[in-house]
């Protein structure tokens, strides 16, 4: 049987056509067309974005094990120079400790000894700002001093 609408070939007891969903007469009239889910084929995975995905995690996995790796020989070696260290030095005692701080103080002494016997000879050379500046000062009085005349003081005419 052909379908009066679309001219699709349908077969003789079917009740719609597949194609324009016409009713044939022969069909109840509340009756619709049942459809039959859609075969849709499962989209395809890229073997090769798998691939990657696999080779990425290796790659992660293989460097943090490597950082792993390199941080534990690092505090192996740094175990081992603190321990040869401490078996080259002995402990000093207290009082060889003592003796150092002393000297380095009585050092410090003479360091600062030795800078006071040189600010001397740098301030006597050279003024300080406030002693430049009353210099200043009494320099101009005495230009103002010079540019004045004496005042003469009269007895008033008739007085």
């Amino acid at each position: 049987m052909q379908c009066p609408s679309c001219g699709r070939q349908c077969s003789t007891q079917a009740k719609w056509c597949i194609g324009c969903r016409y009713r044939f007469d022969g069909a109840a009239p509340g009756s619709a067309p049942v459809e039959a889910p859609a075969v849709t084929e499962a989209p395809a995975r890229g073997g090769l974005s798998g691939a990657l995905m696999v080779v990425g995690v290796l790659v992660l996995v293989s460097g943090a094990g490597l950082k792993l790796y390199s941080d534990h020989q690092e505090r192996k070696e740094a175990e081992a120079a603190a321990v040869a260290a401490a078996a080259q030095a002995p402990a000093k005692s207290s009082d060889e400790r003592y003796a150092e701080h002393v000297a380095g103080i009585m050092a410090r002494e003479a360091r600062k000894k030795e800078l006071g016997k040189l600010q001397p000879t740098f301030s006597s050379s050279a003024p300080t700002m406030d002693e430049a500046r009353r210099k200043q000062q009494a320099e101009l009085l005495e230009e103002i001093k010079k540019q004045q005349k004496p005042l003469e003081l009269a007895p008033a005419p008739g007085r």
